[in-house]
């Protein structure tokens, strides 16, 4: 969620500057302090995560008040994310949300974006526990779309055995960075993004500025650093892990390679 935070800001920030609007800003366990009084303070868009608004801001409602009780609108984004018992705690949070703008006198309307899923009506329905109307006539222009299914070579066929998953997907990412095209791999874990991406640099040595890698724990300077350089085409590839899931709207990217099950549909 910080990743598409960020990426949100930016995009919002230019905008800003164009039309000259009021003070925006991120607020999430990256915020330094003085950043947080101020956007308490003077915010008129805040950009935050279920987390923050649960451990961060309800408790803290009374520093909050100016906000919430002038607060109109509330777009929860990336609305697949919330389901089973991660979506029931959500569910949660949004109920103490409503009930304390309700205490400073504001009713917000909820604006929900979801990825592509079969039953976005009854989820934002049962999240936010009031009728939704739903909008699914999508005009936006894409290109042509490619999904390929790759299964390993069998090492050892008498015993099934197939060829290590991170090696193959190493080897088909660097035909694509080789051959110049913008591409991201997912790894399912920590450990398997930092070996894919010690592999692929090791094979792609003359782009090894141009190859980062990205998951928690890095420094937040160094992901909003990445997360910039993705945008501008200065990296032209990343390994990651979920860290980077969410919608981060990079349009220059060619190639999204995942070394195994994401684990869900909506993942």
């Amino acid at each position: 969620t910080k990743a598409l935070a960020h990426d949100q800001e930016a995009f919002l920030r230019a905008l800003a500057e164009k039309l000259d609007l009021p003070l925006l800003g991120t607020y999430d366990g990256d915020t330094p302090p003085a950043v947080r009084s101020r956007l308490r303070r003077e915010a008129r868009l805040l950009l935050t995560n279920p987390d923050m608004l649960h451990a961060g801001i309800l408790p803290r409602h009374p520093h909050w008040a100016s906000f919430l009780a002038s607060l109109r609108y509330v777009v929860l984004d990336e609305l697949h994310v919330y389901r089973g018992l991660f979506g029931s705690h959500v569910a949660n949070v949004l109920r103490r949300l409503k009930r304390i703008c309700a205490f400073y006198g504001s009713r917000p309307q909820f604006l929900c974006a979801s990825a592509t899923i079969a039953n976005p009506g009854e989820l934002a329905g049962r999240l936010l526990e009031e009728a939704v109307t739903v909008v699914e006539d999508d005009g936006a222009p894409r290109g042509r779309q490619h999904l390929l299914l790759y299964n390993p070579p069998l090492a050892d066929p008498s015993l099934g055995l197939r060829r290590s998953l991170l090696l193959e997907a190493e080897k088909v990412a660097a035909r694509f960075l080789e051959a110049g095209l913008p591409t991201v791999v997912f790894a399912r874990t920590r450990l398997g993004m930092e070996l894919l991406l010690t592999y692929l640099q090791e094979r792609c040595g003359g782009r090894r500025g141009r190859l980062r890698g990205y998951r928690g724990g890095y420094r937040a300077e160094v992901r909003r650093e990445i997360e910039a350089g993705l945008r501008r085409g200065t990296v032209q590839g990343v390994v990651a892990t979920n860290a980077l899931e969410l919608g981060v709207d990079i349009g220059t990217l060619a190639v999204c390679i995942m070394a195994g099950y994401p684990g869900t549909i909506a993942a």
